[in-house]
């Protein structure tokens, strides 16, 4: 889930830039770069699930074949919150280029920030509201509801990542319609 969100985001961040000389000659819709990014992002995602697909219905239990699917829904929040993201970052990239090195210096930091490696019930309670901020940690830990622990989704995981990606989404379109005029002059 990390690396699909880390992909799709990283990518889409440089597509517009990329794509300046295209965009020079011909109008293209331009918020057609990050979504094709992210996209694409996603099929790399889905074949990656492949594998666990088959270790799923050899290894784990009934509970997975009936919460497994319910995955569906976190997987595409956190699309639609990578396609936000994405368009905000490729906004930005096209202002100012050193975002690039900030956003992989902040993806490393989240990414111990989003417990992946570690149970966050371990930690202190001021670390688990830390924890509890970080939206890519509510998708992971619904989609390790689903598949791993075969539990379904609680209410807080239904509503965290669809608020979460609303938010994203809408602050993204706007920060990107807003600025995709002053494109051309920066490339």
């Amino acid at each position: 889930m990390f690396n699909f969100f880390r992909e799709s985001t990283s990518m889409a961040m440089e597509s517009v830039l990329k794509n300046g000389p295209l965009l020079r000659k011909v109008y293209i819709p331009k918020y057609i770069f990050p979504l094709e990014k992210c996209c694409f992002a996603l099929v790399n995602f889905f074949f990656s699930l492949v594998a666990l697909f088959f270790v799923a219905l050899v290894t784990w239990s009934h509970s997975f074949l009936s919460t497994g699917l319910l995955a569906v829904y976190p997987i595409v929040m956190l699309f639609v919150f990578s396609l936000g993201v994405g368009l905000i970052l490729s906004t930005m990239y096209v202002f100012v280029r050193d975002i690039m090195h900030i956003w992989e210096v902040f993806c490393t930091l989240l990414v111990y920030g989003s417990a992946i490696f570690y149970d966050p019930s371990q930690m202190a309670s001021w670390m688990q509201a830390v924890i509890n901020l970080n939206p890519i940690y509510w998708y992971i830990t619904a989609v390790r509801s689903c598949v791993m622990w075969g539990t379904g989704l609680t209410l807080n995981m239904v509503l965290i990542p669809f608020l979460c990606s609303a938010l994203s989404l809408g602050i993204g379109v706007y920060v990107f319609k807003k600025n995709q005029d002053k494109f051309v002059l920066y490339m």
